[in-house]
């Protein structure tokens, strides 16, 4: 049987986090999927919304704001004080987390701004560890 993490273990924790997929993990998931935006510099980061407002304590387009902006965000007290001071991680981290914990990811690309290319769902598969997808 195949555990699948929905944006990380979302149910408890703020979802597209380190905290989500430490979660994930914890209840035994082996798939971590999760969305990806890129910042104004190109940099590519876990949320899923184009905006920050849902779920960070910023305002605006997620591709409106450099990685140096986004890091200075609090992506977890919307959750719960619990999750206070959790950022959003950059792609490079969940790479080194995948690797660190024996987990694929399923990366969604999540299209937005200056980056959009309409009608092209972009969905990409992450393997490390002795996984094989």
């Amino acid at each position: 049987m195949l555990v699948i993490a929905h944006r990380g273990a979302s149910g408890n924790a703020p979802e597209n986090t380190l905290a989500a997929f430490k979660k994930a993990v914890a209840l035994g998931a082996t798939f971590i999927e999760t969305d990806l935006q890129l910042t104004r510099d190109a940099r590519f980061v876990a949320i899923h919304d184009a905006t920050l407002n849902r779920t960070t304590n910023g305002q605006g387009a997620v591709n409106d704001m450099t990685l140096a902006e986004l890091r200075r965000l609090d992506a977890g007290s919307w959750f719960g004080s619990e999750f206070a001071g959790e950022r959003i991680p950059t792609l490079e981290e969940i790479l080194q987390f995948s690797k660190k914990n024996d987990v694929v990811f399923y990366l969604e690309l999540k299209p937005a701004g200056s980056w959009k290319m309409p009608g092209l769902p972009v969905v990409t598969t992450l393997q490390t560890g002795s996984h094989t997808v």
